[in-house]
């Protein structure tokens, strides 16, 4: 499963403040969403460069240690990012409830090995569980408003006169390490998941290709690049 994953959101972040910092600082003629778009191109370009220079093959030298440092890591940012969005009482309360469920339903039916053991220790059935308690109980929650839609998305197309030399020397070491960071990303997963499926082995090359072509697509409308992302890929996989 490839998505914008916490690494490569962080990374982002750090750019889009940089870059917010050095455009009034040399009177650049350019906005921080075209020097975004930029950035993110020439990552694409050097993600594709490391995947036709097999760089991903160096995986196999890395040890099982830092793999679950980085499962570990992950872990560890999803859940300040989710604790820092608890806004009541009644979050906390949700969560808590939340917790004890997922806890009661591994307890009972994670060790099944039938399907109904499946679906009532899987995510989806646990937030489908306390979608209904909150609502039938009343509970004054905070809810996410996704109020977007298609038409509202816009091509953002970085213009070329905006193009000159200090201004590649300053993105190419973001640009590099956004594409360092994909490429982890998403080769520690599929390693993740090689040995838990033991069945189908990842495509490397043809991922990390992939994932350059979708990053330098994505730029041009003001999307978030992807990777594989390990704790989708496991739920998807269970």
């Amino acid at each position: 499963v490839s998505s914008p994953t916490g690494p490569m959101t962080a990374a982002i972040a750090v750019i889009l403040l940089y870059t917010e910092k050095w455009i009034p600082t040399h009177n650049a003629n350019i906005s921080v969403l075209e020097m975004m778009n930029i950035t993110l191109v020439l990552s694409a370009a050097i993600l594709l460069i490391l995947t036709l220079l097999r760089v991903h093959k160096m995986i196999k030298f890395i040890p099982n240690l830092v793999i679950s440092g980085f499962v570990n890591g992950i872990a560890a940012l999803i859940i300040i990012a989710q604790i820092k969005s608890i806004e009541r009482t009644s979050d906390w309360l949700l969560m808590l409830t939340t917790t004890a469920v997922a806890l009661f339903a591994n307890k009972f039916f994670g060790s099944s090995e039938n399907t109904k053991g499946k679906v009532f220790s899987s995510a989806f059935f646990i937030i489908l569980v306390m979608t209904i308690l909150a609502h039938l109980t009343g509970i004054n929650f905070s809810n996410i408003d996704i109020a977007t839609n298609i038409s509202s998305i816009k091509t953002a197309l970085p213009s070329l006169q905006s193009l000159d030399f200090t201004l590649l020397k300053t993105i190419f070491p973001l640009a590099l390490e956004l594409a360092l960071i994909a490429l982890l990303d998403t080769v520690l997963t599929a390693v993740i998941m090689d040995k838990k499926s033991r069945k189908n082995k990842a495509n490397l090359g043809r991922e990390l290709t992939g994932q350059s072509v979708s990053m330098a697509i994505m730029s041009l409308f003001g999307g978030l690049p992807g990777a594989q992302s390990t704790v989708p890929s496991m739920m998807m996989l269970n």
